[in-house]
């Protein structure tokens, strides 16, 4: 499955926010709509530019995020997913039910982090609860070794130990594997030791490209590609047509 990241405009509020909302609103709706048009498998909606992020979202960036994943769900057929940066899965979830998105990105789900917004504790159980109290069945995607953070008391070797309490411990639906940075390759030992292990899907979060996505496919149940594919804010409409067409080969089954 091929998941484009939607990486929306800073939101008023933000710090490099230079646009009225109405005008970032129209702009997401568009972006959409042209990935559909790519014939991607799902878009997932993120504040990738509300820099710098604080560990959770603050009141208008749910709000925001909310009017515009609920419009993008109106103007496409294709399913849609929420990431609120840094990390605010609650958020996350309240978004994706007001809006009708099928699944969220969780960056730290369990664990605890050392990152540039500070430390940051995964918290499954509130987040499971949460789920129950609103009678959600959004999927949880989440990430292991997440991008821009150093796990406390484990490194990549003890793979297997971390991978499983995501799995057993948080329930999660679906584990993330990234590189160090954005836009940074996975170490494609740590993705196959991880796909041997794990029993639910493994997606590659970080680094695919048209040179690459071949290699990482067949290791994994499924892609997320952002910042590769645009063009300042833009999508770059041709770039998506070609990474889907060289993966469109492997035929992967719908992971939502």
């Amino acid at each position: 499955m091929l998941i484009v990241s939607l990486h929306l405009k800073p939101l008023p509020g933000e710090y490099l926010n230079e646009e009225k909302f109405e005008n970032i609103l129209e702009f997401s709706i568009n972006e959409a709509k042209k990935l559909e048009e790519c014939n991607v498998d799902a878009i997932i909606i993120e504040n990738f530019n509300d820099k710098p992020f604080g560990k959770h979202a603050e009141r208008h960036t749910i709000a925001f995020m909310s009017v515009i994943a609920h419009e993008i769900r109106k103007n496409v057929s294709i399913p849609i997913g929420i990431n609120v940066l840094r990390n605010d899965p609650l958020a996350a979830v309240a978004i994706a039910e007001a809006s009708g998105a099928k699944f969220i990105r969780v960056n730290i789900l369990s664990h605890a982090y050392i990152t540039p917004e500070g430390f940051i504790e995964g918290n499954a159980r509130k987040l499971l609860l949460y789920k129950k109290r609103l009678k959600s069945n959004v999927k949880v995607f989440s990430d292991v070794f997440v991008k821009h953070g150093k796990i406390l008391g484990y490194n990549e070797d003890n793979y297997k130990e971390v991978v499983l309490d995501i799995i057993e411990r948080c329930f999660a639906d679906a584990i993330i594997v990234t590189g160090k940075r954005t836009g940074e390759e996975v170490d494609l030992n740590l993705l196959k030791n991880i796909k041997n292990i794990s029993t639910v899907p493994v997606i590659v979060g970080s680094g695919i490209n048209e040179r690459n996505i071949e290699k990482y496919a067949k290791f994994s149940d499924g892609v997320i590609v952002g910042s590769y594919l645009k063009r300042g804010y833009e999508i770059d409409s041709d770039r998506v047509k070609r990474l889907v067409k060289i993966y469109k080969k492997y035929k992967k089954e719908a992971l939502i």
